[in-house]
């Protein structure tokens, strides 16, 4: 459980260090800065503006690493379990049915239909499956299975809705934070070319961004400590 932690930890690292280069330009206001090469060689310092276009396209960046912790924290969490699968070396029966059918998912051969499967490999895959221990692995599923766990992006509803339950994971009250839709929509607008930086980057202030992104991290410790409970109790597992 501490990859997962120390994997949450250092995207949030990342993500504080870069608001609070943010927050000394002040990006709000438009200001001249000297900016001095460090290193070996100093080199002769450089004197630029920092216009209005610069820090509409800064604070638009930080809907992407935002939007980029989440996502990176979600199937990180996925990765972390199937490693615990594979490393206990755990058999078809023993890890519990919504386990077992992701498990079915990423083996059986991809086919429109069951009966389009020859029945020799069908029972040669059937006792492989019954026969060995689980080896799951998350690039390798989520490439044959894409839009498994989610046929969108990254949401509070999706998590409880789509992902929680292809894993059995059973909550007793739901993590929300309705900010994540304003952040993933706001990304769809950046990757997609629905908007550009610069233009997006004028509806944003930085001290809303740095709500937000506070916001966030609460939500993301509260689902980082879930799937923590989850694996510690080894809820994967078959009573």
């Amino acid at each position: 459980m501490d990859e997962l932690e120390t994997f949450y930890n250092q995207r949030k690292k990342e993500i504080d260090q870069y608001f609070l280069f943010l927050k000394e330009l002040d990006i709000d206001q438009n200001k001249n800065y000297t900016i001095s090469a460090l290193g070996d060689i100093v080199q002769e310092d450089k004197v630029f503006e920092l216009k209005e276009i610069n820090t509409q396209i800064l604070k638009s960046s930080c809907i992407l690493i935002i939007y980029n912790c989440i996502e990176g924290t979600v199937y990180k969490s996925l990765e972390c379990i199937f490693d615990k699968i594979s490393e206990e070396k755990l058999n078809y029966k023993s890890i519990i049915v919504e386990i077992q059918n992701i498990w079915l998912k990423s083996k059986i051969p991809q086919k429109n239909t069951l009966d389009e499967i020859k029945i020799e490999i069908l029972f040669e895959h059937i006792e492989h499956i019954i026969s060995n221990n689980i080896n799951l692995n998350l690039k390798d599923f989520l490439e044959k299975n894409r839009g498994y766990f989610g046929k969108g992006n990254i949401t509070d509803n999706l998590i409880h809705e789509e992902l929680f339950p292809k894993i059995g994971l059973i909550v007793s009250q739901k993590i929300v934070e309705p900010k994540i839709d304003d952040i993933k929509d706001n990304r769809n607008r950046l990757a997609h070319g629905g908007a550009s930086f610069s233009e997006l980057g004028k509806t944003l202030s930085f001290s809303e961004l740095e709500t937000d992104k506070n916001r966030i991290f609460k939500f993301l410790e509260k689902y980082v400590n879930e799937i923590k409970n989850y694996i510690t109790t080894n809820k994967y597992k078959k009573n």
